[in-house]
């Protein structure tokens, strides 16, 4: 398993590293956690391709932790650009990045799914802390693979419009999609424990096979039927006064794609026609313009504005100030 080269589970006394992974076809791990506030087991199986799936089956005393767990730190490094599919049936999994990864926001670094919303991500290295919803049952499954094998496996073009749907066509990028349970079902069912050997090496591949192909599939459904919405620039241009005109935090893609019912891959296609950039780059630049014009005229402290703006920390603000116009805001008033 040459593409893993870090993996480190930090959770209480437990930490684990990749050679386990780079030495055996299956790896259990056993979660140290008091027997009166449940049970964590989980296994890593790798496949050809570099590919690694994961599933943890996890038991809380909700009595005894409370309605949240903190699972702790998890450390990942890869070899080179991967993608990664998490998905949580029985509960809900929170991942806050511990990296600073240029985001506007830094809620933006926190994701919920469980369910039919699926976490995805395309990364070479990144650090986390996980959080669960303490239901009494809770069935983690997760992916793995290198980009340049789904590029071999499911074609490249595939791969990049599968990745552009995901809106993570970038290295960093982290989305949370609705993804339907039929789908959802084929990776968790991917680590059969009634199967050994070579056996159960092939089904996982299979799985994670077709888990890919359905969601290439979702992705074409889901742009045939994009072509029937009536998206004209007057629903962009309402799209677009609405978000100027918003305080705070702005909503991800992918809950503007829930609230207007279209595609966030077309919203922001045509957004970006009718505006010339993206809608995250186009209010993020209305959003420091203004800033910009604040700062410079008005004694407003810092801490304000940034929080009027969505940012909820000033320094978030400030490292986008100066990212957008080469100098910090504090130089204006100097």
């Amino acid at each position: 398993m040459k593409n893993v080269t870090k993996l480190s589970l930090d959770l209480s006394a437990l930490e684990d590293d990749a050679s386990a992974l780079n030495n055996d076809f299956e790896h259990q791990t056993t979660y140290q956690l008091p027997e009166e506030q449940g049970s964590l087991k989980g296994v890593f199986l790798k496949t050809s391709h570099d590919m690694v799936l994961y599933r943890g089956d996890y038991t809380f005393n909700q009595e005894a932790i409370g309605p949240e767990y903190v699972f702790g730190k998890t450390d990942i490094a890869f070899a080179e650009d991967t993608f990664m599919a998490n998905i949580l049936i029985g509960g809900m999994m929170r991942s806050e990045d511990l990296a600073h990864h240029n985001q506007q926001d830094e809620n933006e670094q926190k994701y919920t799914f469980g369910g039919e919303m699926s976490y995805f991500r395309h990364l070479r290295e990144f650090e986390q802390e996980i959080y669960f919803e303490t239901s009494k049952k809770v069935v983690n499954s997760a992916l793995t693979i290198p980009i340049s094998s789904m590029k071999l496996l499911i074609g490249e073009e595939n791969t990049d419009n599968l990745l552009s749907f995901l809106d993570i066509s970038a290295l960093s990028d982290v989305s949370v999609q609705k993804i339907p349970m039929r789908i959802t079902q084929i990776l968790h069912a991917a680590v059969n424990p009634h199967l050994t050997g070579s056996m159960k090496q092939l089904y996982c591949q299979a799985k994670a096979l077709e888990y890919l192909c359905e969601l290439v599939e979702l992705m074409e459904k889901r742009e045939m039927n994009s072509l029937y919405f009536d998206i004209g620039e007057p629903l962009i241009t309402d799209i677009h006064d609405n978000l100027i005109d918003h305080v705070g935090r702005l909503p991800t893609m992918a809950e503007l794609a829930e609230q207007y019912g279209v595609p966030a891959r077309t919203l922001n296609a045509k957004f970006q026609k009718q505006y010339g950039l993206t809608i995250n780059q186009y209010i993020t630049r209305v959003r420091l313009n203004k800033a910009h014009e604040i700062v410079r005229n008005s004694d407003v402290v810092l801490k304000v504005i940034a929080a009027k703006l969505g940012y909820s920390h000033v320094n978030h603000f400030i490292t986008a100030f100066k990212r957008e116009f080469g100098y910090p805001p504090g130089s204006l008033r100097k």
